[in-house]
């Protein structure tokens, strides 16, 4: 049997959001920095095809893929073009597009975490191909139903950077349940709707000193010890689109 440790689906697409965690680097520039550096300079007001197709290869060479919302003006500049533009003046059609040829020409201009990414990629590749190759013994899961019906063979590896550079490998397309591993993405969908303020006086941030599926509460709020346990995560899930249909709060999650 595959590894289930292993099996991963593809990673959620960056954000320029994401980028902010540059900012913790004093050694690196954060990308929301470098874009900004860029920007006076690198707002073209034209782009022939030569230059753009030029772009995209530097993208694609370096790991930041066509569904890369930060960079959807430069794949897919036809979405973009106002009427009348002629293509060799795509820049001059949407001021979302120069931002994202600023953006991309300063992370571009690095440093970025994984300078040799088509290196690292192949080191990836051959670790995952022995561990393919491999025999396994054992078994899935039976205690839970989704765990059970899960289809030992399956094995897959997406990899994102800090940069957003991304590839994946195998079964990265296949759902699978996540079980636990999906409080932190909760959690995280929480703060990103509600903030931490008010996501912090309904779960707290301590250690509960207790196994994860214990009910307790903290003293002094009485509320969860912290989002990684069963309680905590059961009211990081609570917080989550509160305002929607159930159905539609499943997808906020799922998607």
């Amino acid at each position: 049997m595959k590894p289930s440790l292993m099996q991963q689906t593809n990673l959620g697409k960056p954000t320029f959001a994401d980028s902010q965690l540059h900012a913790e680097n004093p050694t690196t520039k954060s990308q929301s920095a470098r874009a900004n550096d860029a920007s006076e300079g690198s707002r073209l007001p034209s782009m022939d095809s030569s230059s753009l197709s030029s772009l995209q290869s530097r993208l694609l060479e370096n790991g930041f893929l066509e569904d890369d919302p930060r960079f959807v003006h430069i794949y897919h500049p036809q979405h973009y073009h106002a009427s009348g533009i002629p293509r060799s003046h795509i820049f001059a059609a949407s001021d979302g597009v120069a931002y994202s040829v600023a953006e991309a020409e300063a992370i571009l201009k690095g440093p970025l975490e994984i300078p040799s990414f088509q290196r690292f990629k192949r080191g990836v590749q051959r670790i995952f191909e022995d561990i393919a190759n491999s025999n396994f013994a054992g078994k899935v899961a039976s205690y839970i139903p989704q765990l059970a019906s899960a289809d030992p063979t399956l094995f897959g590896v997406s990899f994102c950077s800090i940069d957003g550079q991304r590839f994946s490998l195998g079964d990265s397309t296949t759902d699978f349940c996540m079980q636990s591993c999906v409080k932190p993405v909760t959690y995280s969908i929480a703060l990103e709707e509600l903030g931490e303020e008010v996501v912090h006086s309904h779960i707290g941030r301590e250690p509960s000193g207790k196994s994860f599926n214990h009910l307790s509460l903290l003293d002094l709020p009485k509320i969860p010890h912290n989002p990684m346990i069963n309680a905590g995560a059961i009211m990081s899930a609570s917080l989550v689109g509160r305002n929607l249909p159930a159905y539609q709060r499943f997808g906020r999650v799922q998607n």
